[in-house]
Order: structure tokens, then C-alpha cells, then sequence
């Protein structure tokens, strides 16, 4: 099995003074400030246990909801109450499929190619970070506004204001951490990254719309990101037969 550069992929190694991840993870939320807390704690878990591939994802969750916050605090919601409900639900749905994957090894969809991907020696930060963002997205959005028949698309649609300003500095500080060249051209080049926030925003719209139909298949959505997954890698891995036949510019401009 292929490892990327420090992650630790045998679980009964990890680090014994630190806490157990179930003691991480299994902690009830009421607030978003708790969930906080625990990402935060994830974040110091996953770094002194090798797992550093899957930083680019949750340091971007970190910060989305830390600009989540900020402007709830300054009464930029109209109903900051029911947002924060919907961000513990979805908050709570990547913790769990962390917690089974650190246990167990375990790949529940719609995270199995995420956590395949950042397996690999030769992943990379933007598409580490891009992978976590369509499973996240894609899938655990869609089930978490449908569990809590969240219908304020004001709202919602606020949160996409917040995504460019908390994904940027992320993505830059993983490529120079990192040294990854091709990430930080990315993040520097910003029609580049202009294209890939529009494509986040159109998963964000599109979770939205798909969680107000009855009779969601939430078997199928995972499937469905799961695939999507494997276009993006494929994307990556093939980025010179991508550009040349326009594949790319029609994936992400779609």
C-alpha cells in the first residue's frame, strides 16, 4: 500500500499519550463553539499521529466556520439559531466516518475515495483539500439539510460569501508547507481559483436543492459523490490530456 509523506495508516500505533480518538469525537454538541473545539482537537490528533493529509481539509473546515461564526455573532443571519443546528449535524457526519476510518480502517461512503486518496505518496494538498470539500458537500450536506428540513436559503446562500476568504489562505499555506509547487501556482493563479470556488458553490446549491425533493436516495448521492471523486482524481492524475482536450475547463465550468 502506497502512503503519502507521514500518514499513518497502521492504527494501532498511534501516539499513546494522546487521547483515544473516540474521546475526540464521541462528545455531544449544543453549540457550534463545541464543535469548534473538537475540530480543533481532531487538528492537534491527526497532526501528532501522522495523518497529515488529511489537514488541507479540516484546517478549511476549521476556518469556514470560524467566518460562520464571526458573522453570526455580528447578526449577519437572519436565523442563527437553526444554522448553527444545521452545522452541528453536518459537523457531526465527518466526524463519524473520521472516528470508523482512525478505528478501524473503515471507508464508509461518500469519504471511501477521500480516504483512499490520502493514502497515496503521491496525493496532493488541492486535491486532498477538493476531495474532503465534495464529500463533505456533496453528500453530508444534503443528508444534514434534510434531516433538519432546513429551508432558509438566505442563509445558505450567505455561507458562500465566507468560502473564498477561508479556503485561499488554507490552500497557500499547505502548498508552502508542503513545498508542492503546483498547489501554490494554483492558489496564486486566481482565474484558477476562481473557477474551483464557482464549482464548490454550484455543490453547495445543488445539495440544497436535492435535500428539498421527497424521496431522497441517499444511497445513490453517495454513490453519485463517490464518482465524482474519481473524475477529479482522474483530472489530476491525467492534467495534461485534461487541458488538452478541454475536459477540465468543462468539468469545473459546468
Amino acid at each position: 500500500m502506497e502512503l503519502n509523506q507521514g500518514n499513518q495508516l497502521n492504527h494501532s500505533m498511534i501516539t499513546s499519550d494522546m487521547p483515544e480518538i473516540s474521546d475526540i469525537l464521541d462528545a455531544e454538541h449544543k453549540t457550534v463553539g463545541s464543535v469548534s473545539s473538537t475540530m480543533k482537537e481532531l487538528r492537534v490528533f491527526l497532526k501528532e499521529n501522522n495523518y497529515n493529509s488529511m489537514l488541507p481539509f479540516l484546517d478549511a473546515y476549521i476556518s469556514i466556520t470560524n467566518g460562520v461564526t464571526d458573522w453570526r455573532d455580528e447578526d449577519k443571519f437572519n436565523s442563527p439559531d437553526e444554522l448553527s443546528e444545521l452545522d452541528i449535524r453536518f459537523a457531526q457526519l465527518y466526524f463519524d466516518s473520521v472516528k470508523e476510518y482512525i478505528q478501524s480502517g473503515e471507508k464508509n461512503k461518500p469519504w471511501r475515495t477521500y480516504f483512499d486518496y490520502v493514502e497515496r505518496q503521491d496525493s496532493k494538498p488541492a486535491l486532498e483539500l477538493l476531495l474532503g470539500i465534495n464529500a463533505h458537500i456533496n453528500s453530508d450536506l444534503t443528508q444534514a439539510l434534510s434531516e433538519q428540513q432546513y429551508t432558509n436559503r438566505s442563509d445558505f446562500n450567505k455561507v458562500n460569501k465566507i468560502l473564498g476568504r477561508s479556503l485561499y489562505p488554507v490552500l497557500y499555506n499547505t502548498a508552502v508547507q508542503r513545498r508542492d509547487i503546483e498547489t501554490l501556482g494554483y492558489a496564486l493563479l486566481f482565474p484558477c481559483s476562481l473557477i474551483g470556488l464557482r464549482k464548490i458553490k454550484g455543490w453547495r446549491k445543488s445539495s440544497y436543492t436535492r435535500s428539498t425533493r421527497e424521496g431522497l436516495d441517499l444511497r445513490k448521492i453517495r454513490e453519485e459523490t463517490e464518482q465524482n471523486a474519481e473524475t477529479l482524481i482522474d483530472l489530476r492524475h491525467n492534467v495534461g490530456k485534461s487541458v488538452l482536450t478541454g475536459k477540465v475547463f468543462k468539468y469545473f465550468l459546468s
